[in-house]
């Protein structure tokens, strides 16, 4: 279910087309939000008839009550039935430390591409942004999204979809095997998902509509995503306004797929759907605190062992990636400069479309300045012996004390307190052309050269 915040861009704000056609559940169903300006006032939804109704009418009182002082906070769900929903203060941490960004800075000659990895579903709560996307906005000419959504009217965007998702033959029930199903009418009766109104469309728009319900019942808003903050700035021309696919190119990968692909990645979601919660909380801290594992073993977990869902996953990720690269390469042979806004799953290891810029060449450079971590670089461990895969941990500067903070952030991974003497301020510098490095060797690299340092991430009254 990952997919609908990492990898298919704007689009999906068009995915929750079915909304308005409640499907009543069997069970009573009770959301709890509060806002984040006063956490001992707690707004009941009240007994609803599934999920998405008790989330929204949840919400809806604490907007309410709230309306006054907008600016001051935001309204969050807290709880979902009996399930606590991790806050947004929560997902971003309470380090003191700066966190590595999915923001990357690409230059070749006068072109400069900086690269953003987005989430393309988030909640207010974990707004604002950190400021170095906003200033990579301001420092950029161009804006590109995988899908720029402002070329079509919105009942365009609809009907388009629903003519890809649309089945030529048969139903719904008969494209899928008897247990999918069933469990998809316990799901859609749980979230809200009219599956007997659905007969007529594929199994990849009811994986789409549980996939944005599922996030909706927590609180979750494409509104509030990464892409759609940017694209609702306002402050750029249409001409200055590009995409690296087109809309017909995502629902087409999503849509035409064999119906035996479609009906394997509905069954996924459906068997990871009770761990959404904890999935989604793993994802938006790993987002929020730089941490490329997880993100990657949740895309891995996401591909599945089955060699359809896996097939699928290539498509969705490994080829976009290639495509996606080479568009990118091409702005990269301008004297223009761009923000290039991907979901972040795009981003990360071997495959992703940072490290195929960087072995096609490109420079590397650190794409917004931090005041506090640009003196001298920063001290990493090598857990792999490839550039791309290294692991930043944390800055130095050329004052003992910025050293021993390094070195602290360091220890759990096996460095030594003893690491911290001068011997090791002459660790190996690393510079282009880049030496492979021996693995679990301490290094320093030039600041310039490596992903941006960003404070914490914090909504003012957080």
């Amino acid at each position: 279910m990952i997919y609908d915040l990492l990898a298919i861009g704007r689009v999906i704000k068009l995915a929750s087309l079915l909304l308005a056609l409640t499907s009543p559940s069997l069970q009573a169903h009770v959301s709890v939000a509060h806002h984040t300006s006063d956490l001992s006032t707690l707004y009941d939804s009240g007994t609803q008839a599934n999920r998405v109704a008790a989330a929204q009418s949840a919400m809806s009182k604490c907007q309410r009550a709230n309306v006054d002082q907008p600016a001051a906070g935001a309204c969050e769900l807290t709880l979902m039935d009996d399930i606590a929903i991790t806050t947004g203060q929560q997902l971003r941490g309470n380090k003191s430390h700066a966190t590595p960004l999915y923001l990357w800075r690409f230059q070749n000659g006068a072109a400069t591409v900086y690269l953003a990895g987005t989430v393309h579903i988030l909640k207010e709560s974990l707004h604002p942004l950190p400021p170095q996307y906003e200033d990579a906005y301001h420092a950029t000419k161009n804006l590109v999204f995988e899908v720029d959504l402002s070329r079509h009217h919105p009942a365009e965007v609809q009907q388009k979809t629903l003519e890809y998702a649309k089945l030529s033959a048969h139903s719904l029930r008969q494209s899928l095997p008897d247990d999918t199903y069933n469990r998809l009418v316990q799901a859609g009766m749980l979230y809200g998902m009219p599956v007997g109104q659905m007969q007529d469309f594929k199994p990849m728009l009811a994986f789409q509509q549980l996939s944005v319900m599922g996030l909706i019942a927590m609180g979750y808003d494409p509104a509030f995503g990464v892409d759609h903050y940017f694209g609702q700035l306002g402050q750029r021309q249409p001409e200055r306004i590009l995409q690296l696919e087109t809309l017909d190119l995502q629902l087409s990968l999503l849509f035409n797929q064999p119906l035996d692909v479609q009906a394997a990645v509905l069954k996924q979601a459906l068997d990871e759907l009770d761990d959404l919660p904890a999935i989604t909380q793993d994802l938006m801290s790993a987002y929020f605190n730089g941490d490329d594992d997880t993100l990657g073993a949740l895309l891995k977990n996401q591909a599945g062992d089955n060699p359809l869902t896996k097939a699928f996953h290539q498509q969705l990720i490994d080829q976009r990636n290639r495509n996606m690269t080479k568009k990118v390469r091409g702005y990269l042979q301008t004297s223009d400069s761009y923000l290039v806004l991907v979901g972040a799953a795009h981003l990360i290891g071997p495959k992703g479309m940072v490290a195929l810029l960087s072995k096609a060449g490109y420079l590397l450079l650190l794409p917004v300045a931090v005041a506090a971590y640009t003196a001298i670089g920063f001290a990493i461990l090598i857990n792999s012996g490839t550039l791309q895969q290294m692991e930043l941990m944390a800055a130095s500067a050329p004052d003992d004390e910025a050293w021993q903070r390094a070195v602290a952030a360091l220890s759990p991974l096996g460095v030594s307190s003893e690491s911290s003497d001068e011997a090791d301020l002459d660790a190996p510098v690393l510079v282009p052309p880049w030496p492979k490095p021996k693995v679990g060797q301490l290094y320093l690299v030039s600041s310039e050269y490596m992903r941006p340092l960003g404070g914490r991430p914090h909504h003012p009254q957080g």
